[in-house]
């Protein structure tokens, strides 16, 4: 009899279990993964309850004019701040970017932003530690603050917002997703 075959009946034969461990640790993984659906499941209907995801602004037609709003760029990676800066000048925003957490937190205070897309996956100071220190800090708690990352996994969206993040978006975010988070985020933040 292979692994994952049974047979049962009256015969008395025995079957072996497809499961390599034995019944505690077989137990043990059904618990872990009982957890992880707890913890899964409100992340999901959180994320499919947002109306920020990159689809959904890509189906606006309305083209939001976004000059004259000041943008800070803080990411490690010398070609996403090139290549995001160059298109929200495009764009008619003021741009300014840093390398890493705490050069940002420098060009927050000098530069005064509108919004900030963050990174986060930095070195010394991540995304995550930089965007608690902007809510705990007076002068930028209110600031609108866009994640940037490699992947859109709900666990990164949950710590995110955790930290105190507005929004989340996959690094090199199309223009018309760029323009619609900005719009958005900065608009509200005018009328709070």
């Amino acid at each position: 009899m292979r692994v994952g075959e049974f047979s049962g009946g009256a015969s008395g034969a025995v079957s072996r279990c497809p499961f390599p461990g034995n019944l505690r640790e077989l137990r043990h993984l059904a618990k872990k993964a009982k957890l992880v659906l707890a913890v899964a499941e409100p992340l999901l209907k959180y994320c499919h309850a947002q109306p920020h995801t990159e689809l959904a602004m890509l189906d606006h037609t309305e083209i939001q004019d976004v000059s004259g709003i000041r943008v800070a760029i803080i990411d490690d990676a010398k070609t996403i701040r090139m290549m995001m800066s160059h298109t929200l000048k495009q764009m008619g925003c003021e741009v300014e970017t840093a390398e890493d957490g705490y050069q940002g937190l420098a060009l927050l205070r000098r530069f005064k932003p509108d919004i900030v897309f963050l990174d986060i996956t930095m070195p010394e100071l991540d995304g995550y530690q930089t965007c608690s220190l902007i809510r705990h800090a007076e002068d930028t708690r209110d600031l609108p603050v866009v994640l940037l990352s490699s992947s859109d996994g709900i666990f990164d969206i949950a710590r995110g917002q955790a930290r105190g993040a507005n929004a989340h978006v996959s690094k090199i975010p199309p223009d018309a997703v760029l323009r619609q988070l900005i719009h958005e985020h900065t608009r509200a933040h005018e009328a709070g």
